[in-house]
């Protein structure tokens, strides 16, 4: 698989997708094997893949640990999926979404291996990569809100998937992952939008910070929580330590008053709300 076999993949992968299948007795269709093996079709290598990571994850697939190395071959090779070239057909930027967010809780069972950690991280990193690659090139398109869409999609997602204090470690690295991308996105001109995607703009900007503040508090919760300690004689103190401040690194910069995103919101009849 390191050699990434996208055949051998293909049967690996139909194999897990039908497991209830195999447990029960039922015979599988030759052809569904040669199309497993051949990764026939446009849609069907990712069908496969995805289905099989649902099962996997699946509540009733927990006998198979996640030190397995099934488990961290298939992580594995979807990371490669989503970072390669040599893909037999290439996701679109929708697809590699959907695959990461079937990753995220994984980041959430306890006693997880660090190997599988730094896969689903690495992946993450890869789809921030493969969305900014998109937005550059639909920026000669113009830009539409497909690319918005799918990013305000996961955020929703993570903050469903990592809770508030024991995911907030997750919820800091994906600020760190998708912030630079989404700054360089919404410093591109208007002219290099479409108007329907100028009005998500505005509502991406106010979701991220909306996604910030909510980390932010949360850090700053954290952070006092660990700084209440007894002295000797009882009493409360703090350390008097610099807070980091997840707002002050993270926010999206509201557009200056006299930029032409400041006039685009102004004929939208969108306020200074929005961020």
């Amino acid at each position: 698989m390191e050699r990434c076999d996208w055949r051998l993949f293909g049967i690996v992968s139909f194999f897990v997708a039908r497991h209830n299948d195999l447990r029960s007795g039922l015979l599988l269709h030759e052809d569904l094997l040669k199309n497993a093996y051949r990764n026939a079709g446009r849609e069907y290598p990712f069908n496969i893949l995805l289905e099989a990571l649902e099962v996997i994850v699946a509540p009733a697939f927990k006998f198979l640990s996640y030190h397995k190395p099934l488990f961290i071959c298939l992580l594995s090779c979807i990371d490669q999926t989503i970072t390669t070239e040599s893909t037999p057909e290439r996701l679109t930027i929708e697809q590699t979404f959907s695959l990461l967010k079937l990753c995220e809780p994984i980041l959430q069972s306890p006693h997880l291996p660090e190997t599988v950690e730094q896969i689903i991280r690495k992946a993450r990193l890869s789809v921030a990569d493969s969305w900014q690659q998109e937005c550059a090139v639909l920026r000669k398109g113009p830009i539409s809100d497909r690319v918005i869409n799918v990013l305000v999609q996961y955020t929703a997602k993570i903050r469903a998937i990592h809770p508030a204090q024991s995911g907030c470690h997750e919820r800091i690295n994906i600020l760190r992952v998708f912030g630079p991308p989404t700054r360089r996105l919404l410093d591109y001109s208007n002219g290099d939008w479409q108007r329907d995607a100028c009005e998500k703009r505005f509502a991406l900007m106010k979701t991220f910070n909306e996604y910030v503040e909510e980390v932010d508090q949360t850090s700053r919760q954290m952070q006092n929580n660990a700084r209440r300690v007894r002295d000797p004689d009882e009493h409360w103190c703090h350390h008097e330590e610099e807070r980091v401040s997840i707002r002050t690194i993270y926010s999206l910069p509201p557009d200056r008053p006299e930029s032409d995103w400041a006039n685009v919101a102004q004929k939208l009849g969108i306020d200074s709300s929005y961020v």
